[in-house]
């Protein structure tokens, strides 16, 4: 007699564990699965941003400028 179930676990994982554990596309794609969620809501958005940027460190601030520096400077070239 086969048996078949189902089983849930729930583990909580701190953000720095997490990110950890990916690679630089990965976390890329990540990123632009959040930007595409809240994309759609014209309304909230400027809210939505500034929720963003006040959970942001110094040094997250930095990462995103590079990024962003990095992605249009590839797009001139």
């Amino acid at each position: 007699m086969a048996l078949k179930f189902q089983k849930e676990a729930y583990v909580t994982v701190s953000a720095t564990e997490w990110v950890e554990k990916l690679r630089p596309h990965e976390v890329a794609e990540f990123a632009s699965a959040v930007a595409n969620k809240f994309d759609q809501d014209f309304v909230k958005r400027a809210e939505i941003a500034a929720e963003f940027a006040d959970g942001l460190s110094e040094d997250g601030v930095r990462w995103l400028a590079e990024v962003v520096t990095n992605f249009y400077g590839r797009k001139r070239q």
